[in-house]
């Protein structure tokens, strides 16, 4: 395509037709020998292996020791299986660092078996261990090797188009890693997948070839194989039309230059973009926002926006950048979309949700009506009592004698339908009528009848989550009898805010950071260094009256120690005998509190957290299902970190340590640090003094771990082992508590829901449970 298609499009009909940048890949499946009758092993519990030697087409019949394979009769009838001999795979990295594999035949007398066969598969492994040793010699590493048994079959009674009945199910998990891009057809046996790029193809193929389920006709890295390649037509334009089309769309868009990309480097000239093809890793220098009006075909215009402290902080980088030396490297520039085109494909695993739904997790709404209602509003459940949310009922005076906020009758009504009906309420207000104080009053409502109720708290920005929270937890103005119990909802916002004393890339105020996990953990443990939060890249346009504080913000302004205040607040002495220790209590939670004290309230405001707010986009990223998955295990961590399990997991380290240290394998440290996410020498450094977010680290790889082992049939020693540090009676509570990744709420409540397109809701309204309340507000409603 490359070499003759798009040459062939651009040259002669470039303003005819185009092609599209997906190209779709399907492969037709067939079944193999090694792997139906490995499947069957498993099934039955046997440690055996088969193979397929490439030389002699025979299979070889792996085992763990040298003891004679015992075929069972159902196998050697259906396959008419035959010994033909003994023989031997050597694989070793040569002293060149390349992978080298060769095999060794063996001599056995025909129809040898029992001790006269072992004894000569005894004598080829003395045979092989020397050559080993020469390779050794020789400077090879990672020597090994086994001894099996050949055997010929008959090919005639195999059917490569013939799978076992946990063929399919196998096979759909095994897809989980990539399940938005490979899909497996089930009725013509083919598995598809659409890619842009030859790195793209590469890796689903070479996925693909690692699961060692089946084979196909031809690979699709085949220079054979065929594709699937579509072309629309499209409408005449001069490349005038068509270079002011582009700067339409790109209106106010974020503009950057690869200060790698030298001039002399070839450009690759499409009708999308001009991208430069580079060896180097990107050096991205942020060039300003496109002022389209101001901009031609001869020059383009940008802007500097300098509004916020932090875009002030940019501006003058900008400024320093193009006042030195670097400016002179500037030879193009592009639009920065990569923000877009990860909330894009959120958007679409959204959609998918409902028209795909699957059984992975959260591969479908938790309310299976979803699709209905949010299309057509008339298909949500109606309130199954409507006299509940008639004025003088017992469930209006219930509400009203609960009030946190002062409300008008209009806005008590829409509390009242809110928390009393089935599957959707939409509350419609023009601006000033108080929509965020009803927000802020159905969450208390639902709290204080439940304080395990979760509710996911979303709007189209930052700004409107933060609203609704300060409303609700100021309290100034609210119901004096109940303030002291305000200390029953515990937000928590999933947000990156960098590192301490750095400018945010997020548009969130320090009311909402407060809210954010990373301010929490930066506030227990000035070590901790938040991973990467995929929100970063989304942009969200900011609100008119958005101001930032221009302080660096004190990490002690944090939602646990906001908590902790609370409860010091509501401290009573009845008793003159305790009236010093109770000011000394009061004033460490407040002020000083020591880091034992900060981390059991850390943990229990976690372990109770009952409000997650969220932006629309940010509640479909994976970081949202990530840091969820946190929550829903905060007891077990709790366990882990007080029973000091954490130092069985360092024991482990230590171990895998010292034994790639004895095997010259570096690449093990390398994965060590990859999955804690952490430098080489901050791991020897923490291994031995470890601090509080370290071991929290320690304990969601080990959960990650135990994930890959519960999968293992038949379970291996080491899930046992794994359980019990990790606090789980059986595999079966450990099964259903990490199932917990299905993300659920009680409630989803959506501020602003007229700003936002179907998908766009869609993205946190699939986590809303059965018969549970999606409650929706705007000032003009798309229903």
């Amino acid at each position: 395509m490359e070499k003759v298609l798009d040459p062939l499009i651009k040259s002669q009909f470039a303003q005819t037709f185009e092609r599209e940048h997906q190209i779709s890949a399907i492969l037709k499946l067939k079944n193999r020998i090694d792997f139906e009758i490995n499947s069957y092993f498993k099934s039955i519990g046997w440690n055996l292996k088969a193979a397929v030697d490439n030389e002699s087409n025979f299979l070889i019949f792996f085992s763990s020791n040298s003891k004679e394979i015992r075929m069972p009769k159902e196998l050697k009838d259906r396959f008419s299986l035959e010994r033909k001999g003994i023989i031997a795979t050597i694989r070793r990295r040569d002293a060149n660092g390349q992978f080298e594999s060769e095999t060794v035949n063996g001599k056995i007398r025909e129809g040898a078996y029992g001790r006269i066969l072992e004894n000569e598969k005894e004598k080829l492994a003395k045979e092989v261990t020397a050559k080993c040793e020469l390779y050794k010699s020789e400077g090879s590493t990672k020597i090994n090797f086994e001894i099996g048994e050949l055997y010929g079959y008959d090919i005639s009674k195999f059917d490569t188009n013939s799978f076992n009945d946990d063929f399919e199910l196998n096979l759909k998990r095994a897809l989980i890693p990539f399940k938005n891009v490979i899909e497996f057809n089930p009725v013509t046996r083919s598995i598809s997948f659409d890619f842009e790029t030859k790195e793209e193809l590469e890796t689903y193929s070479k996925f693909l070839k690692s699961l060692n389920m089946f084979q196909t006709i031809i690979a699709p890295t085949h220079p054979a194989f065929k594709f699937k390649v579509k072309t629309n037509f499209i409408a005449k334009k001069t490349q005038k039309q068509l270079f002011y089309d582009k700067l339409s769309k790109l209106k106010g868009a974020e503009f950057v230059s690869d200060l790698n990309m030298k001039s002399g480097s070839t450009v690759e000239d499409t009708e999308e973009l001009t991208t430069p093809k580079r060896a180097k890793r990107p050096e991205l220098q942020f060039i300003g926002n496109l002022n389209s009006r101001s901009s031609n075909q001869k020059k383009l215009t940008f802007y500097i926006p300098s509004f916020f402290p932090n875009q002030k902080e940019i501006a003058e980088a900008v400024k320093e950048f193009i006042e030195s030396a670097k400016a002179n490297k500037v030879n193009f520039v592009q639009a920065n979309l990569k923000g877009d085109e990860k909330k894009n494909s959120w958007l679409v695993e959204a959609v998918k949700k409902i028209t795909h739904p699957s059984e992975a997790p959260n591969g479908k709404p938790v309310n299976e009506s979803l699709g209905d209602f949010l299309i057509d509003t008339s298909k949500a459940k109606s309130i199954n009592d409507e006299s509940k949310i008639t004025e003088g009922s017992e469930y209006y005076h219930q509400v009203k004698n609960n009030e946190l906020l002062k409300l008008n009758e209009s806005q008590r009504k829409a509390v009242l339908a809110s928390i009393h009906c089935s599957d959707l309420a939409l509350l419609q207000g023009p601006p000033g009528t108080g929509k965020t104080t009803v927000i802020a009053e159905i969450i208390w409502q639902m709290i204080s009848r439940d304080p395990k109720h979760k509710i996911l708290l979303t709007s189209e920005n930052n700004l409107a989550v933060d609203n609704a929270l300060d409303r609700l937890l100021n309290i100034k103005g609210v119901n004096q009898t109940l303030a002291n119990y305000i200390t029953l909802i515990k937000p928590l916002r999933f947000v990156s805010l960098g590192k301490p004393g750095e400018s945010s890339k997020k548009k969130i105020d320090e009311e909402g950071a407060k809210y954010s996990v990373d301010r929490i953990m930066q506030w227990l443990d000035e070590t901790y260094i938040a991973e990467e939060i995929d929100e970063d890249v989304v942009t969200e346009e900011s609100d008119d009256d958005f101001e930032e504080d221009l302080d660096v913000p004190s990490l002690e302004n944090n939602a646990v120690q906001d908590w902790m205040k609370r409860i010091a607040g509501r401290a009573k002495n009845n008793n003159p005998r305790y009236a010093n220790a109770l000011k000394d209590w009061v004033t460490e939670l407040t002020y000083h509190p020591k880091p034992e004290i900060k981390i059991l309230f850390k943990e229990k405001y976690f372990e109770y957290s009952n409000i997650i707010g969220s932006t629309c986009s940010s509640s479909g990223s994976p970081t949202f299902k990530r840091e969820y998955s946190k929550l829903q295990l905060q007891k077990y961590f709790i366990n882990y970190y007080k029973g000091e399990k954490y130092k069985e997991s360092i024991s482990d380290i230590n171990y895998q340590l010292s034994k790639g240290a004895l095997e010259d394998d570096f690449s093990i440290i390398d994965k060590i640090c990859n999955r804690l996410r952490i430098k080489e020498d901050e791991l020897r450094k923490l291994i031995t003094d470890p601090t509080y977010s370290f071991i929290q680290s320690l304990f969601f790889n080990d959960i990650n771990r135990l994930s890959s082992l519960i999968a293992v049939r038949p379970a291996p020693r080491s899930l046992s082992k794994m359980l019990v540090r990790l606090s789980f009676e059986n595999a079966g509570e450990a099964a259903t508590v990490l199932n917990l990744s299905n993300i659920n709420f009680d409630t989803v409540i959506m501020d602003e829901a007229s700003k936002a397109t179907p998908p766009e809701m869609l993205l946190p309204l699939c986590f809303g449970k059965d018969l549970s309340l999606s409650v929706i507000t705007g000032s003009c409603l798309r229903c």
